[in-house]
């Protein structure tokens, strides 16, 4: 849905990296340009102050998949119009905050791909949820009032945990010179056994950078970084294993 989820420099190499939940919520940011780049889900412009998503027309938070305003265009009478692409994501896209839509319904060559090859309850889901929409722009009744409706206060999962957004910056980059660069794994029949001592200290490193910013920030609890460090213990371990052979 034309997230951002990699930048890459001509010189450096692969600078920043994201993974979103599917609601857009970042579920990982890492590389020394992650921050800096503005533009993530949907490629529209991320608010990092407000934790928001500007999507030209009005705001959308990930985090409680919700817009902070009215739909702009189909000002109807409903339960929830502050839902983003009908509470359905995976299959309508929301190009500007005005309209959700299905891809394959404008493209027929789309279509004939998605019936042969999704699940056929995933295309019925496509059509209900398509008619829905195109009876609701069709509705006499589209221009009817919205009652004032007073906001909801969800609780967030601060971005940058118990840090500032300078000093979360700081270890992140530390986590990136630290765990990024060449291969560390050690399958090659044929390393040398400096190569494995070099293997073993950058591993040790990358895994005390991200324990580093996970217990000052997170306090042990970010989901990615025990991932990654779980990683990379098994690699040291490897390696470690390869070594021992060679002694």
């Amino acid at each position: 849905m034309k997230n951002a989820t990699a930048l890459f420099g001509i010189r450096a190499g692969r600078r920043a990296l994201y993974e979103y939940g599917p609601y857009g919520n970042i579920l990982r940011m890492e590389g020394n340009a992650a921050e800096d780049n503005p533009f993530r889900f949907s490629s529209e412009y991320a608010d990092d102050e407000l934790g928001l998503v500007y999507y030209n027309y009005r705001y959308y938070n990930p985090q409680n998949g919700r817009w902070v305003s009215r739909d702009p265009v189909i000002e109807k009478q409903r339960d929830n119009v502050y839902t983003y692409a009908y509470n359905t994501p995976s299959i309508l896209i929301d190009a500007r905050g005005q309209f959700a839509f299905a891809i394959a319904l404008f493209n027929p060559i789309g279509v004939a791909v998605v019936a042969a090859a999704a699940v056929v309850v995933a295309v019925a889901t496509v059509v209900v949820v398509a008619e829905k929409v195109i009876d609701e722009i069709n509705s006499d009744t589209a221009d009817k009032a919205v009652p004032e409706t007073a906001p909801i206060a969800i609780p967030q999962k601060p971005k940058y945990g118990n840090c500032s957004k300078r000093r979360h910056s700081e270890l992140n980059k530390e986590v990136g010179r630290k765990c990024k660069g060449p291969s560390m794994h050690c399958k090659n029949k044929n390393i040398c056994k400096d190569e494995i001592e070099r293997n073993i200290k950058r591993f040790q490193d990358c895994i005390d950078a991200r324990t580093k910013i996970n217990n000052e920030c997170f306090n042990g609890g970010d989901n990615a970084h025990n991932d990654e460090i779980e990683r990379a213990l098994a690699g040291k371990k490897r390696c470690q294993d390869k070594l021992n052979q060679l002694l």
